[in-house]
């Protein structure tokens, strides 16, 4: 059962992923001439990094509290990486991405653009995999250092 602080966190998390989408959807919107659906393709390739990286490094955080410590150091440390998971990989990175976006942005694709239909939902797929292993490749590397 989640606690009231952990929902909190989630509730922060997801706010400021919400609004760092907001600001992409902008930053394409007013600076570029890419197409609407590039800022939910970048706003989620985003997140599979960051998704990819954070549970490694999270879970190498909470390794070494239960190494390193006393049992009431390793509470404390669990307690605060129980609430970075649900800061990032909950509520930042569910805040960021958004399937129901891509969905309708395919059925706008899906009238007439198929290559761009193509290259959002295989783009969407095959990079958000490569971009979440990457996170998490580079993630161990940074632990292990």
């Amino acid at each position: 059962m989640a606690t009231f602080s952990t929902l909190l966190f989630v509730i922060f998390g997801g706010g400021v992923g919400a609004m760092s989408r907001f600001a992409i959807q902008e930053i394409f919107t007013t600076g570029t001439r890419l197409p609407g659906w590039a800022a939910i393709f970048v706003a989620n390739m985003i997140g599979c990094f960051i998704i990819g990286f954070g549970q490694i490094w999270l879970a190498a955080e909470l390794t070494d509290a239960t190494i390193a410590g006393t049992a009431a150091a390793h509470l404390i440390s669990e307690q605060n990486i129980h609430h970075g998971m649900a800061a990032l990989l909950v509520g930042f990175c569910g805040g960021l991405t958004t399937f129901s976006t891509f969905s309708l942005d395919n059925v706008f694709l899906s009238h007439g653009k198929f290559g761009q239909l193509t290259m959002n939902i295989f783009g969407s797929v095959l990079i958000g995999m490569v971009m979440a292993a990457l996170g998490m490749s580079l993630a161990h590397q940074w632990v292990s250092v």
